[in-house]
């Protein structure tokens, strides 16, 4: 009798010890979530009331001399391709992505981070939505900071690896130049011949 209650006592002891670890685990579980929570408000709060502060105001998103480049694109693309579409300040990862369209291993994921947050300064598509080339506009203040250069060489190696063209234009290209590049890559991605004659135009 005495080896069999002792074994009873063994095992309520064993099933007191369970129990208490799992009322602890539960109640851990809990605070955790809740402690998660509380985490996460109090930013969203903190945001939302930095925004109730403060003065948020509308500015241009491309510069003066940007917009000039914008209405040679609009003019030629009217032009010659009036199906086509310019889309400004577009985040390459929008139409760029990494992979194959399959499952993304460490490389792809790397290399998405590489250009993900990056714009282009205009992205021409079809009619269909699809891209056909990108514009860059290299002006007078681009080149500004020391990360400019780094942050262009994985732009052109991301846009050359998707086989999209790329048409750089310089502040110092004249009027006839730009439209020279710009009808050049319409004809080249559009399979157009466009008219060769373009009258510049004045930029606001």
């Amino acid at each position: 009798m005495t080896g069999m209650k002792l074994e009873f006592l063994v095992v309520l002891f064993l099933l007191g010890v369970f129990i208490f670890y799992m009322r602890r685990r539960g109640r851990s579980s809990h605070r955790y979530g809740a402690n998660r929570q509380a985490w996460h408000s109090p930013r969203t709060d903190d945001r939302l009331s930095a925004l109730r502060a403060t003065t948020i105001s509308v500015k241009k998103p491309i510069n003066k001399e940007a917009y000039g480049v914008l209405v040679k694109i609009e003019k030629v693309l009217s032009s010659d391709v009036p199906k086509a579409r310019v889309l400004a300040e577009v985040g390459m990862g929008a139409f760029l992505s990494t992979g194959g369209g399959g499952d993304l291993f460490a490389d792809d994921k790397l290399a998405f981070t590489s250009f993900n947050a990056k714009r282009v300064d205009f992205l021409i598509i079809d009619a269909f939505g699809q891209p056909a080339f990108v514009v860059e506009y290299q002006g007078s203040g681009h080149h500004l900071g020391g990360s400019a250069a780094e942050r262009d060489m994985l732009k052109r190696e991301a846009i050359r690896r998707a086989r999209i063209e790329l048409v750089e234009i310089f502040d110092f290209h004249s009027d006839a130049e730009v439209y020279a590049l710009l009808q050049g890559a319409v004809q080249r991605n559009f399979g157009r011949f466009p008219k060769p004659k373009l009258e510049p135009v004045e930029t606001r």
